[in-house]
């Protein structure tokens, strides 16, 4: 690339991931052109690109779909191989199915993955728990596990893991969350932000947000709870975005009167910042 290329290339880089620091741009000896070098927050590695194509051979990667973060645990019971999915998961009412269940079970077709697929190791006639049903009629849609045979049909939920990136406890939510389908840690991991404070810039407050994130995506969580419409908010949603956490705001309803009203969780999931970009 010419030098103006690679400029522009590392300007484009930027916006593509607001996570990635272009370290230098400099002229590559081997191939006689300008290359861009810079470093994956991310991914915590440094990269050198030499053209266009190849970074947007990059970004198409990571915008493919990541697998199913589903396991799978195989164990003997009786001589009879069973398959157990780890994590949490919730029994839905029938009266509670999403349309897309719904359809799924009407045309006795799901459009979601076999359980079979996920995980080579999974034997079609294994026992699956929950539900002990065949491997083959499990399917995995969204966040639901329908188990869908000739004479069973059962529906679970996967209890999202979030993180707590408010200022707020949330132990005595805990039960009104897991009715939500949330597995959350009520811990506050949120910092502490006073705008004008000397303590901290903007910049100084990214990266302490960054390195917060940092370690929520290392220890499994698939998203985070955020409140307020402040920068750490405004922030954390973009870092979240970059990092695949799932960015879910939170908030509080009364009804009835002060001295009989009572209180209710809601919350809504963000769109994530590639969907909003694209939509401008």
């Amino acid at each position: 690339m010419y030098k103006e290329e690679a400029e522009k290339l590392a300007e484009q880089m930027r916006a593509d991931n607001p996570l990635l620091d272009v370290l230098d741009i400099s002229l590559d000896p081997q191939s006689g052109g300008y290359v861009v070098v810079a470093y994956d927050n991310s991914t915590d590695e440094k990269i050198t690109i030499e053209s266009p194509e190849v970074w947007t051979e990059i970004i198409e990667q990571g915008q493919e779909r990541e697998p199913l973060d589903i396991s799978v645990r195989i164990q003997k019971k009786k001589g009879q191989r069973v398959a157990v999915i780890k994590g949490k998961w919730d029994r839905v009412d029938d009266s509670k199915w999403p349309d897309e269940i719904c359809a799924a079970v009407k045309a006795a077709s799901p459009l979601g993955t076999n359980l079979t697929d996920i995980d080579p190791k999974i034997q079609p006639e294994d026992i699956v728990e929950p539900g002990h049903g065949l491997a083959s009629d499990y399917w995995i849609i969204g966040d639901y596990l329908l188990l869908l045979s000739e004479d069973k049909t059962r529906v679970w939920r996967r209890a999202i893991r979030l993180a707590n990136f408010t200022l707020e406890d949330q132990a005595d939510s805990l039960h009104e969350w897991r009715e939500l389908g949330f597995d959350i840690d009520p811990r506050p991991r949120a910092p502490m932000f006073e705008p004008g404070s000397p303590h901290w810039d903007e910049q100084g407050l990214l990266e302490e947000i960054k390195q917060r994130l940092f370690d929520i995506s290392n220890e499994g969580f698939d998203g985070i709870l955020i409140d307020g419409h402040t920068n750490t908010t405004a922030y954390a949603w973009l870092v979240a975005g970059v990092l695949g956490l799932r960015s879910f705001l939170g908030w509080t309803s009364k009804s009835g009167s002060e001295e009989s009203g009572s209180t209710s969780l809601g919350y809504i999931e963000l769109l994530h910042y590639k969907d909003v970009e694209s939509s401008i």
